[in-house]
């Protein structure tokens, strides 16, 4: 998720068929690290790339890990 919100610019131009579809869904999981710069930037009209990306790194690697691990439980009670 990060390297696409790095990309953010050149999704925007893809007019292929398959990516038409997919884009939306992908400019909704970059959101949080948009909104997150434009709130330490101050500004909505000018915001960092380079800080979103990192904010998106750090929900999205957060995310993982609490799904992961709540997977683990689910398979330990359901083994038993």
């Amino acid at each position: 998720m990060a390297g696409l919100t790095g990309a953010v610019t050149t999704v925007e131009g893809i007019s292929n068929p398959i990516m038409v579809t997919v884009k939306p869904v992908a400019m909704a999981l970059i959101i949080p690290g948009l909104l997150g710069s434009s709130i330490i930037g101050g500004n909505v009209h000018a915001f960092s790339l380079g800080i979103a990306v990192v904010i998106n790194g750090v929900v999205y690697f957060a995310l993982g890990c609490l799904l992961y691990s709540l997977w683990i439980r689910l398979r330990r009670l359901w083994q038993h």
